[in-house]
């Protein structure tokens, strides 16, 4: 077994770490352990209070995380008080763990050093999902365990605020597809996990296309024999909200070898405040966002070259009631918008193509026809939005068409 020992600091930002995959689990246990060969030193911690919250070990015969380490691949307990591996932990513990899973924790060398694990306090299932989870936590980690010749690992200490509990997590497999996405990355996105697990990460995040580093690293997983761990690569960059928002992001990518198959791990903080023209126009966005969305009707906005920039509510709450597909609302608003009697718009017939060309246009009589839905008649007002004698983009308002379908 592999000897760790805890810093003699306990970083904050490992328990933000043990918090965050918690959450990420809906589980109320989270915990970061380095095994010696005596101790089980708990140096993320979450969800546990009393002794030892204070004392932040445990004896090893006493631990489940030395299991974990011990085999070097994950430990799943689906119902703690039936199974026999729960039985030592004494009378305390083994009324607490209902449940646990935990997945080996690795420094840079490939040493075994710990263990990054969840705990439920009734027993449950684990799914695949949320141990890729917990993997992409270990390999976020992983980058920080530094091995010093004669000592053992510990946390290096320039990089403990680079993991916290603010960032969203996503997790990719070999074929492109979104594997694990946490809450934050919900916040932050505006997609459900149920709505993006399964799907491209270039069409959810980057549906205009991906920078460089992310397609090299989603081409990296489909070579074999698979990827060398990336120590976190960074990055800056915009992805795409639901909404059609273009939101400027920090992301740190790593490729994670892994005995099934190998993934991508995606960590991402929203760097608005950090991009300085971002805050210039905040408190005037502010304002302009604060009129369109008290607007009864429904407003578009794209940039010069068609990229949508802007939904306000009404228009996103107008498009979830005549479609339950898990589609960003700009590509509903794109391909949705027919003929009044539901016939496809030719690409160049598409009111913000008129607007960037140039025309005003007001009450033009169009249909919102979602796939398998009749068409929604509506009234369309569009023109150019025009900065310094220069075409910048185009908006349309649309409004329910006073006339009856035909």
């Amino acid at each position: 077994m592999a000897q760790a020992q805890a810093p003699a600091t306990l970083p904050p930002a490992m328990d933000a770490v043990a918090e965050s995959i918690a959450a990420a689990i809906d589980a109320p246990i989270g915990k970061v352990t380095l095994v010696s060969m005596e101790w089980s030193r708990l140096v993320g911690l979450h969800g546990l209070g009393g002794p030892l919250a204070d004392s932040r070990r445990v004896a090893i015969e006493r631990s489940l995380s030395q299991r974990v380490v011990a085999a070097g691949t994950p430990v799943l307990i689906e119902d703690g008080r039936a199974d026999s591996r729960c039985r030592y932990l004494g009378a305390v513990a083994q009324a607490t763990v209902g449940a646990f899973v935990g997945v080996p924790l690795l420094n840079v060398t490939d040493q075994v050093v710990g263990a990054i694990c969840v705990m439920d306090t009734r027993p449950r299932p684990w799914r695949a999902h949320e141990v890729a989870a917990l993997r992409g936590a270990a390999a976020a980690v992983r980058g920080l365990l530094i091995p010093d010749p004669g000592q053992a690992p510990a946390l290096h200490p320039a990089e403990t605020d680079t993991a916290t509990g603010s960032e969203a997590y996503i997790a990719v497999g070999p074929s492109g597809t979104i594997q694990v996405w946490s809450a934050t990355a919900a916040q932050l996105l505006g997609w459900t996990a149920p709505q993006v697990l399964g799907r491209p990460l270039e069409a959810v995040l980057f549906p205009s296309g991906a920078p460089r580093q992310i397609r090299h690293a989603l081409q990296a997983l489909l070579r074999p024999p698979g990827p060398r761990t990336a120590g976190g690569e960074h990055l800056q960059t915009r992805v795409t909200t639901r909404e059609g928002r273009s939101v400027p992001v920090e992301a740190r990518l790593s490729l994670v070898p892994d005995a099934d198959q190998p993934f991508l791990s995606l960590r991402i903080h929203d760097a608005s405040r950090l991009v300085p023209a971002e805050v210039a126009v905040a408190g005037r966005e502010g304002f302009l966002n604060g009129v369109l969305e008290g607007l009864p009707w429904g407003v578009f906005v794209c940039d010069q070259d068609g990229r949508p920039l802007y939904l306000n509510t009404t228009l996103r709450t107008t498009l979830a009631s005549v479609t339950a597909q898990a589609s960003p609302f700009v590509e509903l608003t794109q391909h949705c918008l027919t003929h009044r009697d539901g016939r496809p718009l030719a690409p160049q017939e598409y009111p913000s193509a008129r607007a960037l060309r140039g025309e005003h246009l007001r009450g033009l009589d169009l249909a919102i026809t979602p796939p398998g839905t009749p068409p929604q008649p509506i009234l369309v007002d569009t023109g150019p939005v025009v900065v310094n004698g220069v075409t910048r983009g185009a908006v349309l308002v649309m409004r329910p068409s006073p006339h009856p379908t035909s």
